[in-house]
């Protein structure tokens, strides 16, 4: 069979392998693809670190790179690297499946027997070899006959339960062993999804705190989440399962839609999926929240149901900032063995942009929709507009709304909320995916996201008596300790 090498990646692609391209090309698959489809014999290319989702075309990409790059004869020797000599074989004999397809044969001896088709090493007919090297088996210099590898490819290179040590001992084979044996213009292709946040691929993403100080030069593509702007929900199964339910967000690639995350979702559970396709793996530095506490303390239950258990009801607002997002947090509170327990119920927040009329009816549909027994609404901003822009609204009229006005910082409000978390009393009752990464995330010098001060408005109202009351009506307070 001759295969034709020139052309477009596209239309190459979809010739040879149309069934592993049907679902077409998100922007982060044409960008790698128009990355390797430009290297040449000659060329020494900037290494591109891929950081995709699990189901997310990963590995199929660079196995097809490696198939790609040995036809068109851009490549002679390639490294196949993984953490362990088992994973880097499966991926050998993906490709040797990809290059059957492409009618390439193996290399043969003057005798006609093969002279590599292996597990761990497919020699060709057309001049180029791919090995498969595990890192718990990798030796000082990797090196075929006379040749030295021309192409690296790094995959699934970490681990969820890898140790600081551990990711060391990698990046000491990778950098002192491994790097070094390839020739002067090596090719280097690093993918995998950040499972880890101290990991090798947090690393080279600059997302660790500790940066990579190898490959420079990179080309960095993510990390790139499965959807973007994800929503969910909590919703009770029969037999007492809860299921965590998509209710929007965007897919980032038409091959892994609104329907294959939420099969991902019903198989891994949500707190794989949040890590294997989210990227969700960390929290950042100095956060008063973080996804341990947010495990240990979740409530796992359906929200309107649990919301029946309690005593109160609040619904906290934090007016668009510059964001242009309205923060609409559900919160309530119930007493347990004499102490005060506060619940996060609901992420009714706004999408960006949204006018007053959209947020107010926002607002008042929460209020109304949880049966809640005051509005919080935050004033520095806004005045007496935030209250005005709620009454408007129909059903508005009837809420009983308390204003609140700040007097000290973000953070030393905040920090008396995840103290309650630490302390086990304040609880998330289902998954809230945005609040949630808002929150782990959120170090002070950070603009302080609307959705994080409405949930803090809530549950100070719950939780923590306020100092001054300043109005009988609607009430309004001043909280002179913050």
């Amino acid at each position: 069979m001759k295969i034709d090498a020139t052309g477009g990646w596209r239309e190459w692609l979809e010739f040879h392998f149309p069934t592993y391209v049907r679902d077409g090309f998100s922007p982060r698959h044409v960008t790698f693809w128009e990355w390797a489809w430009a290297i040449t014999r000659e060329s020494d290319p900037a290494p591109f670190v891929g950081i995709w989702p699990r189901g997310g075309s990963k590995s199929t990409s660079a196995e097809m790179a490696c198939a790609v790059w040995g036809v068109r004869g851009v490549r002679r020797y390639m490294v196949y690297v993984c953490a362990t000599q088992r994973q880097a074989d499966d991926h050998i004999q993906n490709i040797a499946n990809l290059l059957e397809k492409l009618g390439v044969g193996r290399s043969v001896n003057e005798y006609g027997t093969s002279k590599g088709w292996k597990r761990n090493r497919l020699r060709t007919n057309m001049g180029f070899t791919i090995d498969a090297l595990g890192l718990d088996v990798a030796s000082r210099g990797a090196k075929l006959d006379e040749f030295r590898p021309d192409a690296f490819i790094f995959d699934d290179l970490d681990d969820e339960f890898d140790t600081l040590r551990t990711t060391e001992k990698k990046v000491k084979t990778i950098t002192n062993s491994i790097l070094p044996a390839g020739t002067s213009n090596v090719a280097v292709l690093c993918i995998q999804n950040l499972i880890t946040a101290t990991g090798v691929f947090a690393r080279l993403a600059g997302v660790a705190q500790e940066k990579a100080d190898f490959l420079v030069n990179r080309i960095v593509s993510g990390p790139e989440p499965a959807m973007r702007d994800i929503r969910t929900r909590s919703v009770q199964q029969e037999g007492g399962a809860i299921r965590v339910e998509i209710v929007g967000g965007t897919p980032t690639w038409e091959g892994q839609g609104l329907q294959a995350c939420q099969s991902f979702i019903d198989k891994w559970g949500w707190t794989a999926f949040e890590k294997e396709a989210l990227h969700n793996v960390g929290d950042k530095a100095g956060a008063l929240w973080n996804r341990e506490i947010l495990r240990a303390t979740r409530e796992i239950s359906n929200a309107k149901e649990f919301a029946k258990t309690l005593d109160k009801i609040v619904v906290g607002v934090d007016p668009p900032g510059s964001t242009g997002r309205c923060g609409i947090v559900v919160c309530g509170s119930k007493t347990i063995a004499g102490k005060l327990h506060g619940y996060t119920l609901a992420d009714c927040s706004t999408e960006p942009g949204a006018s007053p009329g959209e947020w107010g009816a926002a607002v008042v549909q929460a209020a109304l929709d949880w049966e809640a027994n005051e509005v919080v609404d935050e004033v520095n901003q806004g005045g007496a507009m935030v209250t005005h822009t709620i009454k408007q609204v129909k059903g508005g009229e009837k809420l009983k709304i308390v204003e609140v006005r700040a007097t000290r910082g973000k953070h030393t409000r905040a920090e008396p909320i995840s103290t309650l978390m630490e302390e086990g009393r304040e609880h998330h009752v289902g998954t809230h995916t945005d609040l949630e990464n808002l929150i782990c995330r959120w170090v002070t010098g950070d603009e302080s996201p609307d959705p994080l001060d409405a949930k803090v408005w809530a549950l100070w109202r719950l939780m923590i008596e306020p100092a001054t009351v300043t109005s009988d009506a609607d009430e309004s307070y001043s909280f002179s300790s913050f």
